[in-house]
C-alpha cells in the first residue's frame, strides 16, 4: 500500500489549527446549550412536575447498621418452673422483636411433655 506523501509541516499545522478551532467552536456551543438547560432546570419550581404526571422518586434513607444478632436457644417448657420459663421466653421474644401476634404460635413449638396436654 502506497501512502501519499505527507503535506509539508506548515500546511499540516494550518490544517490542525483549523480543526482545533472548529472543535473549540462546537465545544463552546455545546457547553452553552448544556448551561442553558441546567439553568432552566434549576429555575423549575417543585410544583412544575405535578402537572406533567411525573413524580420524583422517593429519597432513599439509609438504615443504620445493625449489630450482629446472637443466636439464642429457645428455652423448652415441660410444665416445670413456669414463671422462669415465661420470663426467659419473654426475653427471647423481646430480643428478637417477635410480634405479639406470633408469640403464642412460636412458643407452642417449644412445649414438651405435660405442657402439651
Amino acid at each position: 500500500m502506497v501512502r501519499p506523501p505527507n503535506p509539508p509541516p506548515a500546511d499540516r499545522f494550518d490544517e490542525l489549527s483549523q480543526q482545533l478551532a472548529q472543535f473549540q467552536a462546537q465545544f463552546t456551543a455545546t457547553m452553552a446549550a448544556v448551561s442553558n438547560r441546567v439553568e432552566s432546570l434549576e429555575r423549575r419550581s417543585p410544583d412544575s412536575s405535578a402537572g406533567s404526571g411525573m413524580t420524583p422518586p422517593p429519597l432513599a434513607v439509609p438504615l443504620p447498621p445493625q449489630p450482629p444478632r446472637l443466636k439464642l436457644d429457645v428455652p423448652r417448657f415441660d410444665g416445670q418452673q413456669a414463671h422462669g420459663w415465661i420470663f426467659k421466653i419473654s426475653q427471647f421474644f423481646t430480643y428478637h422483636n417477635t410480634p405479639e401476634e406470633e408469640r403464642i404460635t412460636v412458643a407452642s413449638f417449644y412445649l414438651d411433655g405435660p405442657a402439651l396436654a
